[in-house]
C-alpha cells in the first residue's frame, strides 16, 4: 500500500487520509475501500480526510459507499464526486469543511443536501461561501429543525451572505453550537445573525470572533445572550465593540449565563470605561475557566478560585495592575496561566510580578516584548 495513504478504522468509523492529493487508481482505491465491502460490518461513519478522487477512482468507490446508505449517520468528505452515491443517506453529522465549493460546489452537493432532514451537526468551515452559497445551502436542505452544530467560519460570506445564514439559525430551534466567525461579516449582516440568535433558547457556544459587528451589536448582543441562559463559551473577538458596545454587552452578561466557562472580548478596543462592567460580569461567573481580553485598553480583572486562564496582553497595563493580576490568581487552585505580556509593565513591575510567582513559574507567560515607555496615543476615545 502506498506509504502515503493511510486507513484508519474501529468497529463503526472508516478513517481514509492522505498525502497525496488525488487517487487515480481504481483497482487501488477498491484494496483501501474493501473492509467496506465486508459481509456484516457495522461502519456508519466515513471521513475522506484531505484526499480527492480522480474519475476511475470515483467510479469504484461508489458502489461501495452506496451499500453503506442505509446505515451511515456520519460523514466527512472532501470530493463532490460522492454526492449521488450518498443520496438517501439520513445523516446526524455532514461535514464538507476545507473545500473551495463556491456556489456552484454546493450545488454540486444537491443530490445529498436534498436528502437530509434529520441533520445534527453541519460543518461548512473554509469552504467560499459567498451570499450565493450560502443561498444554496438554504434553498437545498429541507430541514433544519434537529439541527444542534452550525459551524460557517472562514468564509467569504459577507452581510448579503450573513442574511441566508440568520434563515438558517431561525429554522434551528435546538440549535447548540453556532460558529460564524470571520465571515466578512459587517453590522448590517451582524443584526440579521444576532436577532435570529436571539430567537434561540438552546444555545451553549456562541462564537462571532472576527467579524466587524462594531458596537452598534453590543445592544443586540444583549437581547441573544439573555435569550439563551445555558451559554457555557462567548466569543467576541475583534468585532470592534469598543467600551460602549463591550458595557452593552458585558450588563446582560453579568444577569445571565450562569455557568459560563469561557469568555473572549480580545481586540475590541475596549477601554477602562468598561472595566469596572466586564469585572461584575466575570466575578459573576462561578465556573469561568478561560478569560481572555487581550489587545484591548484595559488595566485590571476580577477573578475567582475556578479560573485557570487569564489572557491580558496587547492592553496598557502598568506596574500597579500587573501586580495585582498577579496577586489575584498565583494561588488559585486550578489556575494554569497568566499573559500579560506586550503591555507597558516597568522593570521593577516584572520582577514583582516574577516574585509573586516564584513558587509556581511556569503559570506566567513571557514577559519580553513589554515597553515600559509605551503611549496610548495610537488609541482614539471610543466614548
Amino acid at each position: 500500500m502506498d506509504n502515503e495513504i493511510q486507513v484508519d478504522h474501529s468497529e463503526t468509523l472508516f478513517k481514509l487520509y492522505a498525502l497525496q492529493p488525488v487517487l487515480s487508481d481504481a483497482d487501488q482505491v477498491e484494496k483501501l475501500l474493501e473492509p467496506l465491502t465486508y459481509p456484516k460490518n457495522s461502519y456508519s461513519k466515513i471521513c475522506f480526510h484531505n484526499i480527492s478522487f480522480g474519475v476511475d477512482a470515483a467510479r469504484a468507490a461508489e458502489p461501495m459507499l452506496s451499500s453503506l446508505r442505509e446505515r451511515l449517520t456520519e460523514v466527512i468528505l472532501s470530493n463532490i464526486i460522492f454526492s449521488l452515491a450518498l443520496e438517501g443517506c439520513s445523516l446526524k453529522t455532514l461535514d464538507l469543511s476545507n473545500n473551495p465549493l463556491g456556489e456552484k460546489g454546493v450545488r454540486a452537493f444537491s443530490a445529498l443536501l436534498k436528502s437530509q432532514s434529520n441533520l445534527e451537526e453541519l460543518y461548512l468551515m473554509n469552504d467560499d461561501i459567498t451570499k450565493e452559497a450560502a443561498k444554496a445551502v438554504t434553498e437545498l436542505i429541507p430541514s433544519t429543525e434537529k439541527l444542534k452544530v452550525l459551524h460557517f467560519y472562514f468564509n467569504r460570506t459577507g452581510d448579503e451572505g450573513a442574511v441566508f445564514i440568520a434563515k438558517i439559525v431561525e429554522a434551528s430551534p435546538s440549535l447548540e453550537d453556532f460558529c460564524c466567525a470571520t465571515s466578512w461579516i459587517g453590522s448590517k449582516g451582524g443584526v440579521a445573525v444576532i436577532e435570529a440568535l436571539a430567537k434561540c433558547r438552546n444555545l451553549k457556544k456562541l462564537d462571532l470572533s472576527d467579524n466587524m459587528l462594531r458596537k452598534e451589536a453590543g445592544e443586540l448582543l444583549a437581547a441573544a445572550l439573555l435569550s439563551n441562559a445555558g451559554l457555557t463559551e462567548v466569543h467576541l473577538a475583534h468585532l470592534s465593540l469598543q467600551a460602549e458596545g463591550a458595557i452593552k454587552v458585558g450588563k446582560p452578561l453579568t444577569r445571565c449565563a450562569p455557568s459560563l466557562e469561557v469568555l473572549d472580548m480580545s481586540m475590541n478596543r475596549i477601554t477602562p470605561v468598561a472595566a469596572v462592567v466586564l469585572a461584575n460580569c466575570v466575578a459573576s461567573k462561578q465556573f469561568l475557566t478561560k478569560l481572555n481580553l487581550s489587545g484591548n485598553r484595559l488595566t485590571d480583572t476580577d477573578g475567582h478560585d475556578r479560573l485557570t486562564e487569564v489572557d491580558m496582553s496587547g492592553n496598557f497595563i502598568r506596574k500597579d495592575g500587573a501586580t495585582c493580576l498577579a496577586r489575584a490568581v498565583a494561588g488559585k487552585p486550578r489556575f494554569a496561566l497568566l499573559n500579560i505580556n506586550d503591555n507597558c509593565i516597568s522593570e521593577e513591575g516584572i520582577s514583582d510580578v516574577k516574585v509573586i510567582f516564584s513558587g509556581s513559574p511556569s503559570m506566567l507567560g513571557p514577559l519580553d516584548e513589554n515597553d515600559p515607555n509605551g503611549e496610548d496615543d495610537e488609541w482614539d476615545e471610543d466614548l
